[in-house]
Order: C-alpha cells, then sequence, then structure tokens
C-alpha cells in the first residue's frame, strides 16, 4: 500500500507550515499556520510549536475544521508536567524543565528563558548537570556554559559536580558579565537564588532527573 508522507514546520513547502510567529513571553506564542489560520497557545519555546503543527496536521487528516482545532488547541491544549510548564506568582515568571536535561533540551530551554527578555527586568537560569552528556563529560558541560555565555541570561546558577563546568565555560567566554555561582546541594542553591530573585523575574530550571529539581522549584513557590 502507497503512504501519505505529511510534512510539517516552519518551511513554507510544507503542507503545514508556522510562519508570523511572534513570541509574547508569559502569554505564550502567537503564530499562523499556512499564512491565514491564526493560533494563540500557552506555550513558551519554538520546539513547542512543532508539537502544535503535529496535532493540527493530525487532525486535519481526520478532517477536522481548522476553526475546531483552533478552539481545542486554544482552550484545551496543555504541556505535559516538567516539560516547559510556566507558573505566574505576583510578578516572577517560573518556567518548569525539570523532567530532564539532555544536550537538545538545554539549548531549547534557554532558547525559551532568552524569549521572556522583552517581558522581564532579570533572566535566572538555574540548571544541572547535563543526563547522557556522551563520552566527554567534562568538554560536553563546558560547551554548553560557552552556548549559555552568548545568551541575555543573567544569573546563572549551577547544582551538581559537572554542572559546575558550565559555569566554568561561561566564565571563560563572559562578555556579558553573567553572575556565576555553584551550589553543592539544594538548601544552599535555594538562598542563593532567594536572594538574586527581585520583582519581575523570570526562573527557568532545568537538570537530570537525579537531582530532583522540582523540590527546589515547589520551595521557590512557597516563598514567593
Amino acid at each position: 500500500t502507497s503512504r501519505r508522507v505529511i510534512k510539517f514546520g516552519l518551511n513554507k513547502n510544507a503542507q503545514f507550515f508556522a510562519n508570523k510567529i511572534e513570541y509574547l513571553g508569559p502569554e505564550g506564542i502567537r503564530f499562523h499556520v499556512n499564512g491565514f489560520y491564526p493560533f494563540h497557545m500557552p506555550i513558551y519555546g519554538s520546539a513547542s510549536i512543532y508539537n502544535a503543527l503535529l496535532a493540527i496536521s493530525v487532525a486535519r487528516l481526520l478532517e477536522i475544521e481548522f476553526e475546531e482545532i483552533q478552539e481545542g488547541l486554544e482552550q484545551r491544549f496543555s504541556l505535559l508536567d516538567h516539560t516547559g510548564n510556566l507558573t505566574r506568582r505576583d510578578n516572577i515568571n517560573i518556567l518548569d524543565y525539570t523532567y530532564d536535561a539532555s544536550i537538545n533540551s538545554v539549548t531549547k530551554a534557554c532558547e525559551s528563558l532568552a524569549q521572556f527578555k522583552p517581558f522581564s527586568e532579570k533572566l535566572i537560569l538555574v540548571i544541572g548537570d547535563i543526563r547522557n552528556p556522551g563520552p566527554d563529560v567534562a568538554g560536553t558541560h563546558l560547551k554548553m556554559g560557552y552556548y549559555i555565555a552568548a545568551q541575555p541570561i543573567d544569573v546563572v546558577l549551577t547544582i551538581g559536580e559537572d554542572a559546575r563546568l558550565i559555569g566554568e565555560g561561561i566564565r571563560r567566554l563572559n562578555h556579558t558579565q553573567k553572575i556565576v555561582e555553584c551550589s553543592g546541594d539544594a538548601p544552599t542553591l535555594l538562598e542563593r537564588l532567594a536572594a538574586h530573585l527581585t520583582p519581575n523575574s523570570t526562573v527557568l530550571f532545568i537538570g537530570s532527573k537525579e537531582l530532583h529539581l522540582e523540590d527546589t522549584l515547589q520551595a521557590l513557590l512557597k516563598m514567593v
């Protein structure tokens, strides 16, 4: 039997493509599908646009009208827990990426945090060890530090032995004078985070599962 191949993405040659993308910080992302159908969704990184396009593609194959898809996604869409969820407390935004921390997910998470820059007075990254860093553990963490050094993030707080090398990588290339601090345990991390937290801050948590950063995130929520 012949198979029908459906392409989706940001390329206009795809059957379902997103354009006119607007990053609205805590208000999510607004985009158009195929240049015509507007969507405004509670998602906070470009990777989530692909997930939305996948859902839209499947729905259209099932012959669901665009208007129904719009209503369903805008009103009932939610991210899986710990995969980029946003919690807002007064004037603090907290992004939860604590599900895990692969090389790819960390870069995507940092991109998501950077998109909050126009809507925040301070961007804070709380980052732990990278999971499955490959044979060169030190090199992988150093290179992630180099990547983060180029992002418009104001404060980087690391936890975990390997994550210290992320901090070292940032320091080597820190032309933007980021604040970089390394903590050895969760209570110290929470204490340092509280010291840096100011009104209109956006904080993003990401790290390998073994660090249980979701517990630190929950502790922060009880403080703000």
